[in-house]
């Protein structure tokens, strides 16, 4: 509904403490999969995932999703996600 309004043609989601990126990587190739079936359906979700870091389990992940390198409040800031 409010892509609709705001007629936007990609949806930003931002995902903090995302850790090594394994959930964000399933979640975008699930959703890349189902833009590629219907994309009459709604905007394109690009998925955005970052970690502070701290506790060390983004480094030298291989779960096929990058996980940025920030904390969640430069996060909003950087990326204004609608989601």
């Amino acid at each position: 509904e409010r892509c609709v309004t705001y007629e936007l043609t990609e949806m930003v989601v931002l995902e903090v403490g995302a850790g090594d990126g394994r959930l964000a990587g399933a979640l975008q190739a699930a959703l890349d999969e189902l833009y590629s079936r219907a994309p009459e359906s709604g905007p394109k979700v690009v998925l955005i995932a970052t970690d502070n870091g701290t506790l060390g389990r983004a480094e030298g992940s291989t779960c096929g999703h990058l996980v940025q390198t920030l904390g969640f409040d430069e996060a909003l800031v950087k990326y204004t996600p609608d989601v």
